[in-house]
């Protein structure tokens, strides 16, 4: 072949002149063209063609992204129909199964009075996770994070953002504030309750990941102190883990937040523009996918008691253990302590 690595990284489609001036094709030929070449390799006289294409939709209509974009889960019954007999074995990973939601999905079943009524704070700190804004993350994979605060003595109390007043009218200031991954709009009143939160000491932390929803609706509030979430992913094609997506990080900003951590490994990042303090960079080997220009990104950024992060993945319970992942978390939890 006359490419790299790195080309082919990139998953191009190539001209088929293109593909042969790379050595990855041989020549190219029209479709009956190779027909008959296979049927003369093989030793075939006579041949039909059957478009098994076509067949195929016939039979399964609801497949592959079909399935993912309308959120459908496979049923035993779809399964039949894809190998009705034997039926063979299976594997799905548990959290695709009914069980496992995101928490934005879940309904808040307590009222926000409700909800605090029935906390009676014993010394404990607390801190908020907003579930109502159909916040994409799930909760079973989140564990380590969980685990950290409720090492520290710290409460978690999943709830929405009228909660955060109610709080605060009546036992105090919340330790933090988790906005995870929302997929719906705040209200200009939700926006105030947060600025006066924050305004009163309180510690906001932003998580957003470009795979799993657009940025509109995080970025109603981010850009309240000064900071943006982009859409698209980095990627680096020189210094990743494993594939250009898992970028790798190894220059630092000198914070509590980066003490101990020599390299940072994020598998689906965006780029936080603004900000008063930038925390992580990439290598300038690094491109940001919708605008596809190499450069120096910054995925981590803070404004005083406010962080915004480009990435949740790292901080799941499958990668958190990777680099110093497992060390940015635990001076999170620390800073959430404060």
């Amino acid at each position: 072949m006359n490419t790299t690595m790195e080309e082919l990284s990139l998953g191009k489609l190539y001209i088929a002149n293109d593909a042969i001036k790379l050595g990855l094709i041989d020549g190219f030929s029209s479709f009956i063209e190779v027909v008959d070449r296979v049927a003369k390799i093989a030793g075939i006289v006579e041949y039909r063609i059957i478009d098994l294409t076509e067949m195929f939709k016939k039979n399964i209509q609801s497949l592959g992204g079909e399935l993912w974009s309308k959120g459908e889960f496979l049923s035993i019954e779809l399964l039949s129909k894809l190998q009705p007999e034997p039926l063979g074995i299976y594997y799905l990973s548990p959290y695709y199964i009914k069980a496992y939601r995101f928490m934005g999905e879940n309904t808040i079943s307590n009222t926000p009075t409700n909800i605090i009524s029935n906390y009676n704070p014993t010394g404990e700190e607390v801190v908020f996770v907003d579930i109502s804004h159909r916040n994409l993350f799930i909760y079973e994979i989140l564990g380590a994070l969980w685990g950290k605060l409720i090492e520290n003595n710290i409460k978690i109390l999943f709830t929405d953002i009228q909660s955060l007043q109610n709080f605060m009218m009546t036992i105090g200031i919340p330790k933090a504030l988790l906005i995870i991954c929302p997929s719906s709009p705040f209200t200009p009143h939700e926006i105030n309750i947060i600025k006066n939160y924050v305004s009163n000491g309180g510690k906001l932390l932003m998580i957003y990941d470009p795979s799993i929803v657009s940025s509109i609706y995080i970025n109603m509030l981010a850009q309240e102190y000064g900071m943006h979430f982009s859409d698209g992913y980095l990627y680096d094609l020189k210094y990743n883990y494993g594939i250009y997506r898992n970028i790798v990080l190894k220059n630092f900003t000198n914070h509590p937040l980066t003490s101990n951590i020599t390299e940072l490994i994020l598998f689906t990042a965006a780029q936080v523009y603004g900000g008063k303090e930038k925390l992580a960079y990439t290598f300038n080997t690094t491109y940001l996918s919708l605008l596809d220009v190499r450069n120096v990104y910054t995925p981590i950024a803070i404004n005083g008691n406010v962080i915004a992060i480009g990435d949740l993945t790292f901080l799941l319970d499958p990668f958190h253990d990777i680099g110093d992942n497992k060390n940015f978390l635990e001076n999170l939890v620390k800073f959430i302590k404060g």
